[in-house]
C-alpha cells in the first residue's frame, strides 16, 4: 500500500475504519474524528489533515459522509454502506450530489448499552440530512436491509409534513416469511436458473473470500496476531456488540403504517430466483406504485461495474433535475 492508495478503494469500510482510526489515537495521543479518514482516505491526505488540524474534536464522530457535495441538483442520500454510495455517485450525472448516512456514526455504535431501535436511527439520520437540506422534497435510496432505517425515515418525514420526490431500495426482500423460500430443492432450483458465467462468479466470489478469511486469521502470523489483538479492543468489541443488537432491531422491525408514495425496487436476479415477490407491495398503500428493475447479476454485485451504470440509469428518469424550488408538481 502507498500513501497515495485510497483506503476505501482497497477494500476498507466502516468498521475497520473505526479500527484504523482507534490505532493512530493509540499511537500518536490524539483524539482523530473518524471524518478524516473518510473525506480524506490516503495517508499522505490524512497526515496533512492532521498537520493543519491544531485541535482535534474529541467527540467527532461520523454519521452523515459527504460523497460529492458539487452539483446543481437536490441531493440523494444513501441509507447502507457508503462505500456502495462511492461506486454509485461516479455513475450518477455529474450535477448529482450524494451523502451517505453510516451507522457506525450513531450515538449507539458507541454506547453499547443503549438499546438500538431503527425509529431512534432514523431519527438521527434525519437530523443530519436536515443540516445539508432543511426541507423537502428529499431523495433516499438504501440497499438491502438498510431499507428499514429508510422506510422509518420515510415516514418520519411524512408525519412532519415533508415531501419524498424519490424511495428507491436496492435488493431488499420484505416477504412475511423469508423461511418459505429456503429448501433444498428450491436453492437447487435457483442454481440452474443462473447462467454459468454468474455461477462462476458467486462461486469465484465465495471461494476468495473465504480463502482469504483463512489466510488473515490462521495462516498469516502477521494478521494472526491483529486478529487477537482486535479481540482485545474495546472499540471493536463494542462495534460488533452495536451490529448483533442492530441487525436483531432490523430482524424485528415492521412498518406501522403503509407508505403513500412510489417506491423504485431495484433487484438482482439472483434476488428474483429466490424471492419471486420482494414484499415491497405489502407496504404500499397501492400496490401498483411498485416500480420494479431487474439487473442480470448478483445480490452482492449490484454496485460493481457494469452493473452499478445501469442501476444509475434506472435512477436516472426518478432523479429531480432540478433545486426543490424550481420544481413545481410532485408525485
Amino acid at each position: 500500500m502507498g500513501v497515495h492508495d485510497d483506503f476505501f478503494a482497497l477494500g476498507g469500510h466502516s468498521l475497520l475504519a473505526m479500527e484504523l482510526i482507534h490505532h493512530l489515537q493509540e499511537r500518536l495521543g490524539l483524539a482523530v474524528p473518524v471524518k478524516l479518514l473518510f473525506e480524506h482516505p490516503t495517508v499522505a491526505g490524512l497526515l496533512a489533515q492532521l498537520d493543519k488540524t491544531p485541535q482535534l474534536d474529541r467527540d467527532a464522530r461520523l454519521m452523515l459522509e459527504t460523497i460529492r457535495a458539487e452539483g446543481k441538483r437536490p441531493p440523494l442520500f444513501y441509507i447502507g454502506s457508503t462505500n456502495n454510495a462511492r461506486q454509485l455517485a461516479p455513475a450518477l450525472h455529474k450535477e448529482q450530489p450524494v451523502y451517505g448516512l453510516n451507522i457506525f456514526g450513531t450515538r449507539e455504535a458507541t454506547n453499547p448499552e443503549l438499546p438500538v431501535e431503527i425509529a431512534a436511527i432514523a431519527a438521527q439520520f434525519l437530523a443530519e440530512m436536515r443540516k445539508v437540506q432543511p426541507h423537502g422534497p428529499y431523495q433516499i435510496a438504501a440497499y438491502c436491509a438498510d431499507a428499514y432505517i429508510a422506510f422509518e425515515i420515510s415516514k418520519q418525514l411524512q408525519s412532519a409534513g415533508e415531501q419524498i420526490a424519490l424511495f428507491a431500495i436496492v435488493d431488499a426482500i420484505w416477504t412475511p416469511d423469508k423461511t418459505a423460500n429456503f429448501s433444498a430443492n428450491r436453492m437447487l432450483e435457483n442454481a440452474k436458473r443462473l447462467s454459468p458465467g454468474m455461477l462462476a462468479r458467486k462461486a469465484g466470489h465465495k471461494f476468495r473470500s473465504k480463502a482469504t478469511d483463512v489466510y488473515t486469521d490462521y495462516l498469516n502470523p502477521v494478521t494472526r496476531r491483529e486478529r487477537l489483538r482486535r479481540q482485545q479492543s474495546t472499540v471493536v468489541t463494542n462495534h460488533e456488540l452495536f451490529y448483533s443488537k442492530f441487525v436483531e432491531a432490523n430482524r424485528c422491525y415492521r412498518p406501522t403504517s403503509k407508505y403513500p408514495g412510489r417506491i423504485i425496487s431495484l433487484r438482482s436476479r439472483e434476488s428474483c430466483l429466490k424471492y419471486p415477490v420482494s414484499g415491497l407491495e405489502y407496504y404500499l398503500k397501492n400496490p401498483n406504485d411498485l416500480v420494479e428493475y431487474q439487473l442480470a447479476t448478483l445480490h452482492d454485485h449490484m454496485f460493481r461495474h457494469p452493473w452499478v451504470e445501469e442501476m444509475a440509469a434506472c435512477l436516472a428518469p426518478h432523479l429531480l433535475q432540478a433545486q426543490p424550488d424550481d420544481v413545481s408538481s410532485m408525485q
